[in-house]
């Protein structure tokens, strides 16, 4: 009791036993996604220091820097084999009695990992008490029975895969597991909710965006839909219920220190586009507290605190920042009474609910997950040859008000501190072997001197409004072809950047899952074909997307003709973003 054990697993039957036997012994868990850099991983093992290793043989290899880690630390290495429902011992296998431990409610059941504003990830303790107390919750209040079929989707080191996770075991029902692949593309997501039959899961808005785009199946045994990690909108919860009309939708809200839900709200077909972040579930109070520290009026401005005997333990090894987040209730004193100061901005609606405003800091969320800018800048700022850093969040869709916005896109500006700027690719490498893929900045830009306000700050708002950087590549290639002009102009307009390179890649810039989906959608507009998403992962430039445009039978004359009538009509405006020479330094 009160070790802590490494799990570096993938989304599947044996992280559950990996899991399970964590608790079972009395310790807490951290999971390991094999996806992220090498050096973060080492960092989050450097915080948790763990007792034992546990590690899934078909997650695959370890990086050869978590192997001298372990070795340095002298951490036991334990591997769960790679065979399937083999590998799980049966019934006359495992012990007949509880195990000789004792723990409590308040006792640590796993750490999770957010990013942090110094650098380095940011370890939070949850314990067993807010975790049973919303299972219990959850399955009541939404009538969760054994004879549902969940499914585990949730991000490995996202505190969301334990809801995923704990609230089927804890029913006795179905967990299915997706294959990799299966959440890649629209229609094969579709089809594999379809097969599996799932009847409840758990998604971020950019998922449920995803499979809404889902074609040839309905998902008729889908009755309910979670969201949680981002800003809802009523058109991708209307769009969700084409594929599975029978399905109620309810919105989730809380923080990696506030366990699974908090808040949550129940969609209506009346509500407002933007889905408000509801009233706190059972035993919670979502308040806002204006500058005096007292109730906010309604429709006044202030922070949303979330008042609970529900939160986590703290950040690991780190008091004074437990302390300045986790405070005391200001209405009552009582040092059991806390309340979290969760930094999103928002106010009280007439009816009671919460509605969502902004931030008072530069964190940000993408695509679900949280993101410290500071932790960035940070990391860019120890490269050598870097002055000055300020990474900005840049709105994809604020030009587009009836998707809801939210579709960030991240954008780091430099300075050097000598004659020779650091090249755009060395920053994107630099990042890339410490950070998660969802850190890294779509584009990068060096500046002569950062933008300042009139008090003397970095004026984050005038970075935001810059032309979106494009990165310098070998040969400076631009698009020449009316077809390759066209769909640079796409892929700009999807991505929200003002110029397309002949072979910059569209997830370098940004591009993910959703915004391909939205791609995908374009060409058919445009040119009333329909292209295989998986195009645009094998071949996700300006240059092999027209490629294989051209290729096809099917294709190539009608989208060169096209292309050509098209720029013809529209070349004038389409000059800034697909312009002769890219800019300086990325």
């Amino acid at each position: 009791p009160g070790d802590r054990v490494a799990v570096y697993a993938h989304r599947s039957a044996p992280l559950a036993l990996a899991l399970l036997g964590t608790l079972k012994a009395g310790a807490a868990f951290t999971i390991l996604d094999p996806s992220y850099p090498a050096l973060r991983l080492t960092a989050v093992l450097a915080a948790v220091a763990p007792r034992a290793f546990l590690r899934l043989e078909a997650a695959g290899a370890l990086p050869a820097e978590v192997e001298d880690w372990l070795r340095g630390a002298g951490c036991p290495e334990l591997v769960l084999p790679r065979s399937g429902a083999s590998a799980l011992p049966g019934p006359e296998g495992l012990p007949g009695e509880a195990p000789g431990v004792s723990i409590g409610p308040d006792a640590p059941a796993y750490v999770a990992f957010t990013s942090g504003s110094t650098g380095v990830p940011k370890g939070v303790v949850g314990s067993h008490r807010p975790l049973s107390h919303f299972i219990t919750w959850h399955a009541g209040r939404f009538a969760l029975t054994e004879t549902d079929r969940f499914s585990l989707l949730a991000g490995l080191a996202h505190d969301p895969l334990l809801r995923d996770m704990f609230t089927p075991l804890c029913l006795g029902a179905l967990l299915t597991v997706p294959a990799p692949e299966d959440l890649a593309l629209p229609d094969r997501f579709a089809r594999w909710m379809h097969q599996e039959g799932v009847t409840v899961a758990h998604l971020t808005p950019a998922l449920g965006e995803l499979l809404s785009e889902g074609r040839g199946v309905l998902l008729d045994a889908l009755r309910l839909v979670f969201f949680g990690g981002d800003v809802l909108t009523r058109r991708a919860v209307e769009r969700l219920r084409g594929l599975a009309p029978g399905c109620a939708c309810a919105s989730y809200y809380g923080a990696t220190e506030t366990p699974q839900g908090m808040g949550v709200h129940e969609v209506e077909p009346a509500d407002r586009e933007r889905i408000p972040l509801g009233r706190g579930i059972d035993g919670v109070q979502l308040l806002v507290l204006n500058a005096e520290e007292g109730l906010a009026g309604v429709g006044e401005l202030g922070e949303i605190c979330i008042r609970s005997p529900y939160l986590s333990s703290g950040y690991l090894g780190d008091e004074e920042l437990t302390r300045e987040r986790f405070a005391a209730n200001p209405f009552t004193g009582a040092p059991g009474d806390r309340l979290y100061r969760t930094g999103d901005l928002g106010r009280y609606l007439p009816d009671g609910e919460v509605e969502l405003k902004g931030r008072r800091d530069t964190q940000v969320k993408i695509r679900g997950f949280r993101v410290e800018l500071g932790e960035i800048e940070a990391v860019l700022a120890a490269l050598p040859g870097v002055r000055e850093v300020a990474v900005v969040a840049r709105d994809g869709r604020a030009d587009r008000p009836e998707e809801g916005g939210g579709d960030l896109t991240l954008v780091a500006f430099v300075t050097a501190s000598g004659e020779r700027a650091p090249a755009a690719g060395d920053l994107r490498t630099h990042l890339e072997k410490r950070l998660p893929s969802y850190m890294v900045p779509a584009g990068f830009k060096v500046l002569a001197q950062l933008p300042r306000t009139s008090n003397g700050k970095i004026d984050r708002a005038a970075l935001a409004a810059l032309g979106s950087p494009v990165e310098e590549r070998e040969g400076g290639m631009m698009p020449g072809t009316s077809l390759e002009k066209v769909l640079a102009g796409m892929i700009g307009e999807v991505l929200g950047i003002d110029r397309v390179g002949l072979h910059d890649n569209f997830f370098d810039l940004g591009g993910h899952s959703m915004r391909a989906v939205e791609l995908i959608a374009r060409l058919r507009d445009t040119f009333g074909i329909d292209v295989p998403l998986f195009h645009v992962f094998d071949v996700p430039t300006v240059a092999g997307l027209a490629s294989v445009l051209l290729e096809s039978p099917e294709w190539g004359q009608t989208v060169e003709e096209l292309a050509s009538a098209l720029l013809q009509v529209m070349e004038p405006a389409s000059e800034p973003m697909v312009g002769a020479a890219p800019t300086e330094a990325g």
